[in-house]
């Protein structure tokens, strides 16, 4: 998941996998000229707002009964939303730069993407709380402008990625560093995806099941 940057489009397109993009985004453009546009781009957050107060209400379903509901109500809003941007576009002669008519393109050339998530429980309405988590490094460049080297990069971003997992998870990250990288070295290369945050408290879930039942 992700904005309308292109390169994640290439990247998700060479990877044959899913790409989705994100609703807060596309919401984005429509917040930012309130003032210009008001009548149209009010009528544009409200559809994106009663997504939102859905996903608020399926908050802790399970993924069917998510799916269920996305699919009877979230779809028809969806629809809704992009039919009111075309009629929208159509009702005036916007001029290419107008900011009203690039937000709603914003919207329209990333339709199939950000209806992914209606199909797919497990996919979020946005990406907000990754959004959160990159916030520190993005605040960082200021201070630290460059990674010295390539691969000082790649491993800065393996590191924040798997601090800022563990967070999302409520993992204590010195706990989980300290377990894996005691691992890692004898841990077999072919299993490695075990040792990622999310499979990582799955099977410390397990341990502490099997310890249990030992005790009990």
């Amino acid at each position: 998941m992700s904005d309308k940057y292109s390169a994640y489009f290439s990247y998700a397109k060479d990877k044959q996998i899913t790409q989705s993009c994100c609703w807060a985004h596309a919401r984005r453009k429509f917040t930012e000229l309130i003032d210009v546009e008001p009548e149209f781009s009010k009528a544009a957050l409200n559809y994106i707002r009663d997504l939102y107060k859905i996903e608020k209400d399926i908050k802790g379903l399970s993924l069917k009964e998510k799916l269920q509901i996305r699919d009877k109500e979230s779809t028809r809003i969806v629809n809704e939303y992009f039919k009111f941007l075309i009629n929208s576009i159509k009702k005036k002669n916007y001029v290419p730069s107008n900011l009203f008519l690039r937000a709603a393109n914003y919207s329209l050339g990333i339709e199939k993407e950000l209806m992914v998530y209606l199909s797919n429980s497990e996919v979020p309405i946005d990406n907000n709380h990754v959004e959160r988590e990159i916030r520190p490094i993005a605040i960082g460049r200021k201070n630290w402008m460059f990674c010295f080297t390539e691969l000082g990069a790649r491993n800065s971003a393996i590191l924040y990625s798997l601090v800022s997992s563990c967070r999302i998870l409520n993992i204590n990250s010195y706990d989980y560093l300290v377990d894996v990288l005691q691992r890692v070295q004898v841990h077999p290369n072919s299993q490695v995806q075990e040792l990622i945050p999310r499979k990582w408290i799955d099977n410390q879930e397990i341990q502490n099941n099997k310890f249990t039942s030992i005790v009990d």
